[in-house]
Parts: structure tokens; sequence; C-alpha cells
């Protein structure tokens, strides 16, 4: 059975001095649960792997329990298919707001079906802020800047620890390990 190509993200590690996990501990774990050709991206918490595709729903919470044990808090994890990365990029709903990279933000939840809480969100008027759901994720443009953002604030309230979110520059240079792993050899 080959490896698929996946993806984990990593929510709230390595902000100062709270929830400080390495690097090179997060690449172990991951190999330790059988994952291979492990990388990681950034200090928090970006990881692209290979992984057996039958054994994929159960990676995020195995992750979940390794950080707990390892490092003695919690830490909520989404793990997928890279192809759901790709997806997220090329069916971006709001392609406008990738002149602003770093205030466009890819919201992750633990679950897919947790998206359904932020549906009333869509009803309101956010403007200059913009809100998509898609398949499995939702984007927000924080076009007033991520701490001023009412957008955000209220997606943070209504999902709170069950998602995590990455800037759109964060999501390309993921994906562009992804497809530079690709290229080595296994």
């Amino acid at each position: 059975m080959s490896a698929s190509p996946c993806f984990a993200l990593l929510r709230g590690i390595n902000l100062g001095r709270r929830q400080c996990v390495p690097m090179a501990e997060l690449r172990r774990l991951l190999e330790s649960l059988g994952c291979i050709r492990v990388r990681t991206l950034l200090n928090s918490g970006n990881a692209v792997f290979e992984a057996q595709a039958h054994e994929l729903q159960a990676l995020g919470p195995a992750l979940e329990a390794g950080l707990r044990e390892r490092f003695g808090f919690q830490v909520p994890v989404v793990v997928g298919r890279t192809q759901a990365l790709e997806r997220v990029i090329v069916g971006n709903p709001l392609p406008g707001a990738v002149r602003n990279p770093g205030q466009f933000l890819v919201a992750f939840p633990t679950s897919e079906k947790l998206l359904d809480r932020a549906e009333p969100l869509r009803g309101e008027n956010w403007r200059p802020e913009e809100l998509a759901l898609a398949e499995g994720v939702a984007y927000l443009h924080c076009a007033v800047g991520i701490r001023a953002s009412r957008l955000l604030r209220a997606f943070n309230r209504v999902l709170g620890n069950s998602v995590t979110t990455r800037n759109w520059a964060t999501i390309l240079k993921i994906w562009a390990l992804h497809e530079s792993q690709r290229t080595i050899p296994g």
C-alpha cells in the first residue's frame, strides 16, 4: 500500500514561551506514528509528510495524544491530504484578498461539520472584511488587519479552539514545501 502526501497543522503552539513544541520533536513524533518523509515549516506547527491513507483519520487524535504525553498540554491538530490543500488554493472564492496575504486567512476546522456553526456569520455585513465558506474550510479576509478584525473575533467566538488558521502566505509556503518534497527521491 502506498503512502499519501499529507499535512498537519497544530493550533496555538510556540506563541512566545507558551506551549513550546520544537519542530524536531514534532518530526520525531510524526515518524513514531508511522509517517515518512516528514518536513516542517516555520516554528508554528506546519508539517508535510506521507502517511498510509487508511491511517489518516486516526492520525490527528494520535498526534494530539502524543503531544499531550510529551509536552503536557492539549494541542488541537488538523490533518489532511495535500490534495485538499490544493483545492483550498485553486478554489479560493476571494481572489482579490490575495493582494494582502498577511490579512487573508484560511481556517481549518478539526471536523468539517464544525463549519456549520459559522453559517450564520455569512448573513452579516462585515465590509470591508469578507467571509466565504467552502468545502472543509473558511476564508476570512481581514481587510482592516488581524488585530482589529470584527470578523475574526466573531469567527473565533463561534468556533473557538476547534479551528486553526493560516495566512495565505503560509498556505502557499506549505504547498511549496509539499511540491519540493515531490521532487526529492523517496
